[in-house]
């Protein structure tokens, strides 16, 4: 994919969210998984398994997410549909599907449904 078809899908991903939150995503769940395993080695081996870990990382980078995730994009829209997007978000009704208050009832409703299914999980515990 050429460079310029890569700015037009991490455009559509910054005007949507999605870059925003896989960057949250990402970040977290390296730190998750680090933290993880981490009990897992023996303390004399700490620092081999940090520098190890740290290796790893560096190709499971946000960088490297966002290009795994152009590709995906790449395959399955042309430089011409990816800038229709494009113009259609930045039309009347493309802001109003991406406004930021829709998306915060959605993200508060996705909160309290989990709580929700959490609490039930935990009352038969």
């Amino acid at each position: 994919m050429n460079e310029k078809k890569k700015q037009l899908i991490i455009t559509i991903l910054k005007m949507t969210g999605a870059y925003d939150l896989s960057s949250k995503s990402v970040y977290n769940a390296i730190i998750s998984i680090k933290d993880k395993y981490k009990s897992l080695s023996t303390d004399s081996k700490k620092e081999e398994y940090e520098n190890k870990v740290n290796d790893i990382v560096a190709n499971f980078s946000f960088e490297n997410y966002i290009d795994n995730l152009c590709k995906i994009y790449d395959k399955s829209f042309s430089e011409e549909s990816l800038q229709k997007i494009i113009d259609f978000y930045n039309s009347d009704l493309g802001r109003k599907l991406n406004d930021k208050s829709i998306i915060k009832e959605v993200s508060n409703m996705q909160k309290d449904w989990f709580n929700r299914f959490e609490t039930e999980i935990r009352a038969i515990i």
